[in-house]
């Protein structure tokens, strides 16, 4: 028995906690024993006649792309590096093609053509899309889901907008949208972090010139850092003040 469990035994208020203490620890000394004896079970039977060469396979893969992460840490800062950064490898890993998608929104500047405004279909919604839009319009969520929306075919329990082609709300005068704070997740995302293209690829739309702009802007920006940069590998804090300011980025949309 541990010590810190010997002196809880010691201290016990009464029979009834000593003896509770006891219990516990008599069950997991049981199930240690069970995992005990299938270990040695297994092993006597390979220790068995008749038993078959296992089988061993040499295999020969292709270079694979991994996360690492690099520093210089003194030996008492092992522990506290440790644990900041192993967490890290559980975050979501994006791809190339993620990362020139979340560039491009963030330097995406709509330029009121409509183009999405009037060929959008369907223009999906988010419960609380529907409620963003019922508080905009101060009236009553029952009211607004009646009026402007209707089941999506496709998705159980998303909503679509009722009217479309063009979207009720564009404004075509003012070139722009009537409900823009308050616009919803799918128009938020567009056009870059919706799902266009595929995992390894982005798709540009032509008729959309704020598109067009933006990726042409981005590629300028990546030709002339990987001039100035070649050969150059990001710290540590710089990796964690980029994924920051991203973070913020998208939390913001």
């Amino acid at each position: 028995m541990p010590l810190p469990e010997v002196r809880e035994v010691l201290g016990a208020a009464d029979v009834k906690a000593r003896n509770a203490i006891l219990r516990t620890h008599l069950d997991r000394m049981e199930a240690e024993l069970v995992r005990t004896q299938e270990v040695v079970a297994s092993l006597r039977s390979l220790l068995g006649p008749g038993v078959a060469a296992l089988s061993v396979e040499y295999r020969t893969f292709t270079p694979l792309q991994v996360l690492a992460f690099r520093d210089h840490v003194g030996r008492p800062a092992v522990s506290q590096w440790c644990g900041e950064v192993f967490p890290r490898f559980d975050q979501p890993k994006y791809t190339p093609a993620d990362y020139t998608r979340m560039a491009c929104h963030i330097l995406f500047r709509c330029q009121r053509c409509g183009t999405c405004c009037t060929t959008g279909d369907p223009i999906r919604l988010r419960p609380e899309d529907a409620a963003q839009l019922a508080k905009q319009l101060k009236i009553p969520l029952n009211r607004a889901l009646k009026k402007y929306t209707i089941p999506d075919p496709k998705k159980p329990g998303v909503l679509d907008f009722k009217h479309i082609l063009p979207c009720k709300f564009y404004d075509r005068l003012a070139g722009g949208c009537k409900i823009y704070a308050a616009r919803p997740w799918s128009c938020r995302i567009f056009p870059f972090l919706g799902v266009y293209g595929s995992s390894d690829q982005v798709v540009v739309n032509p008729s959309c010139p704020g598109s067009v702009e933006t990726m042409e802007i981005l590629t300028r920006a990546m030709e002339e850092v990987r001039a100035e940069q070649e050969g150059y590998s990001p710290s540590l804090e710089e990796i964690r003040r980029s994924k920051e300011h991203l973070k913020r980025v998208l939390d913001d949309l």
